[in-house]
C-alpha cells in the first residue's frame, strides 16, 4: 500500500471548492447558449447601435465637456491695460472650429487684479488676443497681443504687451 503524502481534504471544503467553480463558470460564461445565432449575412443599413445606459459620452455625439477657465488683468491707472480679450477656437456647445468670443473685462481704475471668466471646451487650445482698448463695443485705436491658451490649465494671466501666461493665482 503507497503512503499518503497529504491529508484529506474535509468535505466542507470540498462542497466549497465546488460552489466557487460553478459560480466562477457561471460568471464566465462556461456553459451557457449564445444570446443569438451567429450570422454570416452583413449588417443591413438600418441596423442601429444603441449607446449603453448612463454613459453620455456614448449617449450622444454632441456631447462635450466644458470648463470655466478665468482671465485676470492687472488695472492700473495709468499707461496700456488689458480692457478686452478676443478668444477664438472650437466652440464650446458642440466642439466645432471656427468659433469666437470677445469679452470686455471689468474695469475699475484701481490698482488690483481683475478677473472674467469664459466657458470654454475642455481640453482645447484657444487663441486669445489682448486688447489695450475696448475691441468688443466700440475698438478703436487699440493694441493687442495675441497667444495661444491650453484649457488644461483654468486660469492665465493676460497682457497688453505679450502672449498670454498661466498663472496658479
Amino acid at each position: 500500500m503507497h503512503a499518503r503524502t497529504t491529508a484529506p481534504r474535509p468535505r466542507r471544503t470540498r462542497v466549497a471548492l465546488a460552489a466557487l467553480v460553478i459560480a466562477g463558470s457561471a460568471l464566465v460564461g462556461v456553459g451557457t447558449a449564445p444570446a443569438a445565432p451567429a450570422s454570416a449575412a452583413a449588417p443591413s443599413a438600418t441596423t442601429t447601435t444603441v449607446a449603453p445606459a448612463g454613459d453620455p459620452v456614448s449617449a450622444s455625439d454632441y456631447y462635450v465637456r466644458r470648463q470655466t477657465v478665468r482671465f485676470s488683468a492687472h488695472m492700473q491707472r495709468y499707461g496700456d491695460v488689458v480692457v478686452s480679450i478676443l478668444v477664438q477656437g472650437p466652440n464650446p456647445g458642440n466642439g466645432r472650429p471656427g468659433w469666437s468670443r470677445c469679452v470686455d473685462l471689468p474695469q475699475s481704475g484701481l490698482p488690483i487684479w481683475t478677473e472674467i471668466g469664459v466657458d470654454l471646451l475642455a481640453n482645447a487650445r484657444y487663441t486669445v488676443s489682448s486688447y489695450s482698448d475696448f475691441a468688443c463695443s466700440r475698438g478703436a485705436n487699440y493694441r493687442w497681443t495675441t497667444g495661444t491658451v491650453d484649457t488644461r490649465w483654468t486660469h492665465w494671466i493676460v497682457y497688453p504687451i505679450r502672449s498670454p501666461h498661466v498663472t496658479l493665482r
